[in-house]
């Protein structure tokens, strides 16, 4: 089954969105896909913070 927020994810980059992944609110169903997720996102050019962006 494709995880649909990862694929929300991937396809807001490819049509030119920024994305950001916060691993504080975020948790993986299985640490096989959730570091696959993350590569796949950091890939993409998708920010992944374990907190808010500074101001």
């Amino acid at each position: 089954m494709v995880n649909p927020h990862r694929s929300i994810t991937l396809d807001a980059v490819k049509a030119g969105f920024r994305a950001r992944v916060r691993l504080d609110y975020s948790v993986g169903v299985a640490p096989d896909t959730t570091s696959a997720a993350l590569d796949d996102f950091r890939q993409a050019g998708v920010a992944v913070s374990d907190a808010a962006p500074a101001e």
